[in-house]
């Protein structure tokens, strides 16, 4: 079987798809990687041997653009390229970025066609930024070094202790394939997604996304059957690890796993007895741009632009938030409330301070390039100062462990494949930032108060952040002073932490590990293994011939 060049080099700089320095989406690997785990499935549970082909096809199907821009920047920081190359290069991917994700919603095909020309002619000039770089010899070198290397089974297990669970998901048609990787055990369990499995899904997202004042929440029942599904498998694998780190896939991204209870009648959320924390893939997981963590010595600073009404508050039509001011009492560093908390000021400052914490109101909607953060309306002639996902994606957060996202809705978006929801809180984690706390639906002004006044007591005494916030949910459900109303998971288990593995928790050091070879190249390297068979050998020529003429159709 032969690929075309062609095929494989449709990266904007001749790099393979998986090697692209901008945000791109393309809705076409979902059938080609669901047909491709299958059958690494198949072949892994035969034969151990091919546990790290499993591995290669998750990790280059999940998180891949994120891994790319982190890695790539890390390398560009020490190239000697003119400033004004490197602002073009940066308003090139905000407009790559629009215009992709328009592509992936638009049903009209003169207007996509009209938006492949322009996403066309941005890929030229971007590419000819990049030939400024690839003069640079280390540049050069990383390009070589990231086009062969993969990780093992092994490299993973060596980078997490004997406490740590790695729960991969993969969502596939009509199935769910589970992957548990703990330091000694390897493991990978099929799911079915049958009609009851659905209905539980949706009734529980139904529940635990709405909370209303007198309204009772009724989604116990169904968690426990969620539970059944997707976490006793992983019980009986996981052992006695505490610290569960979950790559989630498809609708499981909103899933709070933490939620659902192993009984419906003992209330036994899963955070009581695990930690939960988030992440995109393994590689952005274990991965060389890991920060140094500061602990308790680290600077925070803070913004709560609506903690008080005044004229131009009214005029934004923002409602006041009167407790967001109190959920700072424990940030001793720089806090800007009121007038102060502006976009200029979080500009201006914000990318010098390991662990940023805003307090204020967000937005999303289906159309990811149009979710905000706001802050302060200080001009009276724009009213509407917001932080668009699009500048946050430009933003340099490579000394950022911690950004805390506690406005309504910061984690959620809309689903894209293979790369999560496109929250505000994944363009933190694509611009830099080690870890974020953020919020799946809507929260309640007087529970988030307490979870983040609580969390950052914890934080200040070393804790990992996704301790912090287990710690401060605990709290919530055990302190006698709040109403039984705000103690179910409607009202705190929106909170997530989605980041890095931390070296308290690790005891280990992080593997250094380069991004991986793109997508469909990948699974040609991969199936070609196993041609032995002349029915896996047609299956392989079948997916990439379909493949290829999917993309060489734009």
């Amino acid at each position: 079987m032969v690929i075309s060049k062609n095929f494989l080099s449709t990266g904007v700089d001749n790099q393979p798809i998986r090697h692209k320095t901008h945000v791109f989406f393309n809705k076409n690997y979902r059938t080609i990687y669901n047909e491709a785990v299958n059958v690494a499935y198949e072949a892994a549970v035969k034969n151990d041997r091919y546990a790290n082909d499993y591995l290669f096809i998750l990790e280059n199907y999940k998180g891949n653009i994120i891994e790319q821009n982190l890695q790539v920047n890390l390398l560009k920081s020490s190239v000697v390229i003119p400033d004004s190359v490197k602002q073009r290069e940066k308003e090139l991917k905000q407009l790559l970025a629009v215009y992709t994700t328009r592509i992936n919603q638009n049903t009209a095909e003169s207007e996509t066609r009209q938006l492949y020309e322009k996403l066309l002619s941005l890929q030229v000039e971007l590419s000819r930024l990049q030939k400024k770089y690839e003069a640079d010899e280390s540049y050069k070198l990383y390009r070589f070094q990231s086009s062969d290397y993969r990780q093992s089974v092994k490299d993973v297990q060596q980078s997490i202790d004997g406490n740590t669970a790695l729960v991969n998901y993969f969502y596939g048609d009509s199935t769910i394939y589970v992957l548990v990787i703990t330091a000694e055990l390897f493991s990978i369990k099929k799911i079915n997604t049958d009609s009851a499995f659905r209905q539980s899904y949706r009734s529980f997202i139904e529940e635990v996304y709405q909370h209303e004042e007198g309204k009772r929440y009724e989604g116990l029942a169904v968690s426990e059957k969620l539970y059944d599904y997707l976490v006793k498998p992983v019980e009986q694998l996981a052992g006695n690890c505490k610290n569960w780190v979950i790559i989630p896939d498809g609708n499981l991204y909103y899933l709070p796993f933490e939620a659902l209870v192993k009984n419906a009648a003992r209330k036994d959320y899963l955070m009581l007895s695990r930690c939960i924390s988030y992440h995109y893939s393994l590689t952005l997981l274990l991965g060389s741009t890991h920060h140094k963590p500061s602990g308790a010595d680290a600077a925070s600073i803070a913004f709560a632009p609506y903690f008080k009404t005044d004229s131009l508050i009214k005029k934004s039509g923002m409602a006041e938030l009167p407790l967001s001011g109190q959920e700072l009492n424990n940030v001793s560093d720089s806090v800007f409330l009121g007038s102060t908390a502006t976009k200029k000021a979080f500009a201006e400052k914000a990318a010098g301070y390991p662990v940023i914490h805003l307090a204020t109101h967000a937005s999303i909607s289906n159309d990811s390039n149009i979710n905000w953060i706001q802050f302060y309306p200080s001009d009276p002639q724009d009213i509407n100062n917001k932080l668009y996902v699009q500048e946050i994606y430009n933003l340099d957060l490579r000394k950022t462990e911690l950004v805390i996202l506690s406005a309504c809705q910061t984690a959620g978006g809309a689903a894209v494949t293979g790369e999560g929801l496109l929250s505000l809180s994944r363009a933190f984690i694509y611009a830099g930032a080690d870890g974020i706390v953020s919020t799946l639906w809507k929260t309640e002004d007087r529970v988030t108060s307490y979870l983040m006044q609580r969390m950052h007591i914890y934080l200040k005494q070393k804790m990992p952040p996704e301790n912090a916030l287990q710690q401060a949910k605990k709290d919530m459900l055990s302190n006698k002073e709040l109403g039984a109303q705000y103690k179910t998971p409607n009202y705190w288990a929106n909170f997530i932490y989605v980041g890095k593995l931390h070296a308290d928790k690790t005891g280990k050091q992080s593997s250094y590990w380069f991004a991986i070879v793109t997508g469909v190249c990948v699974i040609a390297a991969l199936l070609l293994v196993w041609v032995k068979r002349k029915k896996l050998r047609r299956f392989s020529d079948r997916i990439f011939e379909q493949a290829k003429s999917k993309f060489t159709s734009q």
